[in-house]
């Protein structure tokens, strides 16, 4: 998984972290997240993204390679950050495309 913290999807996915109450309950679930990953996401906006201090940079990469699948479980294909909110609430670990067939499956 790349984790490039000046990436736009991964800036708008974190705030997704913070806006969403579901979300923030999935990371809670993380022991990375009582270590420091809720004071990381909440730190994030308020730095510019190129001056992040090392110690919350490495506190976040820790807690987005514990919560977000690394790629869908039907496919193989990398969940990108703009579709991993769906992702994660859906709590399926399938890409949009496999989401939606496995939902159409079931309606049948």
């Amino acid at each position: 998984m790349t984790i490039c913290l000046e990436d736009e999807n991964l800036r708008d996915f974190i705030q997704e972290i913070q806006d969403n109450a579901c979300l923030r309950e999935i990371f809670a679930a993380s022991k990375y997240w009582k270590q420091g990953g809720e004071e990381a996401v909440n730190l994030l906006n308020n730095y510019n993204f190129k001056t992040i201090p090392e110690e919350v940079a490495s506190v976040i990469e820790k807690l987005l390679t514990d919560v977000c699948p690394e790629s869908c479980e039907a496919c193989g294909c990398p969940i990108e950050w703009n579709q991993m909110s769906a992702t994660l609430l859906n709590g399926d670990n399938l890409c949009d495309y496999h989401h939606q067939r496995k939902e159409k499956m079931e309606k049948e």
